[in-house]
């Protein structure tokens, strides 16, 4: 099964890591959202886009080329900027600051070279449901540990079988 195993390894964990569902983030007006978001490799990607697809004019709403963000939708001007602005062990999560109603929707995380030959990859969906607050109790960042499980499974298995790969 595995003739290549370089290949065959990263291939099965781009498989755990990127083809998993949609995560749902639910969060109430006015909080802190965290996209999250981790590439396969524990590097910095030349190319960083968030995207919002039903958003009209590019639906931007991170748009990273280098080291510096160059442009986005304007309703997310200054209001989104990576969690981590050093990209450590591959995290390109972003927070969404003060988020409304009009924020809801289905957001993509996807990463490429800038090579215009392959175009970005898709790494994560999340749909972000902002709705009326029913109580005061919450994360102040929208999230729930519980919500990252499946991303965090995919890359323990990304590590083991890297590790197994690298010790047989």
């Amino acid at each position: 099964m595995f003739d290549n195993k370089p290949a065959s390894l990263l291939s099965l964990c781009f498989l755990v890591c990127v083809t998993e569902e949609p995560q749902e983030l639910k969060v109430h007006p006015g909080q802190d959202a965290v996209l999250q978001c981790l590439t396969p490799k524990p590097t910095s990607p030349s190319l960083l886009l968030w995207v919002r697809p039903d958003l009209e004019s590019g639906g931007y709403v991170y748009f990273r080329r280098g080291t510096k963000p160059s442009h986005w939708h304007p309703s997310y001007d200054g209001r989104v900027e990576l969690k981590d602005p050093e990209m450590k062990d591959g995290d390109i999560s972003v927070m969404l600051k003060n988020v409304t109603f009009t924020d809801s929707g289905r957001y993509e995380c996807q990463t490429g070279d800038g090579s215009t030959e392959d175009g970005p990859r898709l790494i994560c969906t999340i749909i972000l449901k902002v709705e009326h607050s029913g109580h005061s109790g919450g994360h102040k960042d929208g999230g729930d540990t519980h919500r990252h499980v499946g991303l965090t499974g995919g890359l323990l298995i990304f590590w083991l079988l890297l590790l197994l790969y690298l010790f047989m």
